[in-house]
């Protein structure tokens, strides 16, 4: 088996304008590509493909990069024949790396915010402020099933206090909902999710496997809400200062002036649609 790290611009720079850094083996004229990073051209040494200091997770990266490249040289890769053996043996050489969980969930909740996913942002935040309360430092290798069974167990014990001004000191009940529990959890699974596909060197625990199961949440349709002639001047006399929130207030009175029609048929209308202060929609035959 052989084995090199590199720069790959011939795939194309992702939406934040990075290159993947890839392993690539070969063995019997076989080669299997591996992403293991990203960088961007100008924090890229291609003489050495290494990062340099600019690149926003240099000590890091460049740390990682070195161990999996002491890893290729040694006698015990070369004698290997199978990719995922091969995968596995260098994955080894960072099994100590580790990650600050809280200040990558903060990196996460910054970049919703940054590209307008300001609901999955909010989410995040009330998810993390929970898992403070339940552990105030927190690394990746920490999570595991067992944590996320912990941390379950906290939150249906949790005291609930009252929220009228007498019994705002008196503890009235204890455990939160299924539903908000499994909502906490999602938001920690995502961002835990997102470091793992981040950072190729975090070993990965599948902490979250069936984390449901004792979490039965009762399901039942939604009523419809009708809106009459007084709360639709409402919304169509008043703007949200927050431009998604403002947006949502245009279709759903859009929605209401092409008279009930599907959403998504009304999401994807083009200017050509439009003729003569007339819409004209276009039926699928399927």
């Amino acid at each position: 088996m052989k084995a090199k790290i590199k720069l790959f611009k011939t795939d194309g720079v992702d939406k934040n304008g990075c290159y993947p850094i890839k392993l690539i083996l070969t063995h019997n004229y076989k080669e299997k590509r591996v992403t293991i990073a990203k960088s961007k051209e100008k924090d890229w040494n291609f003489k050495s493909q290494l990062p340099i200091d600019t690149h926003p997770d240099f000590d890091n990266l460049y740390l990682t990069l070195h161990k999996k490249r002491i890893a290729i040289t040694k006698i015990e890769f070369s004698k290997i024949i199978s990719f995922e053996k091969a995968i596995r043996f260098i994955n080894q050489s960072d099994r100590n790396f580790d990650l600050n969980f809280y200040e990558y969930a903060q990196k996460q909740i910054d970049f919703m915010n940054k590209v307008g996913r300001h609901g999955n942002a909010d989410s995040y935040v009330t998810a993390i402020n929970q898992l403070k309360k339940f552990r105030d430092s927190l690394m990746f290798s920490e999570i595991d099933s067992a944590f996320v069974s912990n941390f379950k167990k906290h939150l249906k014990e949790k005291p609930i206090y009252g929220r009228s001004k007498e019994q705002k000191n008196t503890v009235v009940n204890y455990g939160i909902s299924n539903s908000a529990i499994r909502s906490y959890i999602n938001g920690i699974k995502a961002i835990y999710n997102y470091g793992i596909r981040e950072h190729s060197q975090l070993e990965d625990s599948r902490p979250f496997e069936k984390f449901t199961i004792d979490l039965p949440v009762s399901k039942r349709r939604v009523k419809n809400v009708y809106l009459d002639k007084e709360r639709l001047k409402i919304l169509e006399d008043n703007q949200f200062d927050v431009p998604y929130l403002d947006r949502a207030r245009k279709l759903i009175l859009l929605q209401f002036y092409l008279g009930g029609n599907d959403f998504m048929d009304i999401y994807y209308l083009l200017k050509k649609d439009l003729h003569k202060g007339r819409v004209y929609f276009k039926s699928d035959p399927s």
